[in-house]
């Protein structure tokens, strides 16, 4: 655990306790991993992540084996803290073109997906997805990542459009 009083944003606290070597680094990484789901987020933590972490922090981000929670203190620093955690399951969530994707990351290393089927409106097998997601680059235009709440927003609105879902 790392206390870090000139942090005033969550964001800034796992930015610089992602480069505290006061962690190890396979601690550093999740920091790094948290710091990014933020940023993905535009700095917002989402109400999944508050009930998570609902009685150790503010907020916690589960990640592959680690969890990262952060706190808000009385003197307006911000406490971090990471906890190793092998049983967690990540989603990562995707817009490839314009199907949403999910990746989930289960222990032990196992990788399935999800894709919105356009007939249906479900999310069906996507392991078809995998490799495209897992090997797209930063100038690759087809693959963005996106927050939980915006994959979940594009599934509704494109389920809407199949008359799936009530306006």
């Amino acid at each position: 655990m790392a206390y870090y009083e000139k942090a005033k944003t969550y964001k800034e606290a796992l930015e610089l306790a992602a480069k505290d070597t006061a962690f190890g680094e396979r601690e550093q990484n999740a920091l790094r991993g948290a710091y990014w789901v933020l940023v993905v987020q535009d700095g917002q933590i989402t109400e999944k992540q508050r009930q998570a972490g609902k009685s150790q922090a503010d907020a916690a981000f589960e990640l592959q084996n680690f969890t990262v929670y952060v706190a808000m203190d009385a003197t307006n620093g911000i406490r971090v803290e990471v906890k190793y955690s092998p049983d967690n399951t990540v989603g990562e969530y995707y817009l490839v073109g314009d199907r949403p994707v999910q990746l989930i990351y289960s222990p032990g290393g196992k990788r399935t997906a999800l894709k919105y089927d356009w007939e249906t409106g479900r999310l069906i097998d996507g392991g078809d997805y995998i490799a495209k997601v897992s090997f797209s680059t930063s100038d690759d235009d087809d693959v963005e990542r996106i927050s939980e709440e915006s994959f979940f927003r594009e599934v509704e609105s494109l389920q809407k459009r199949l008359h799936l879902r009530k306006e």
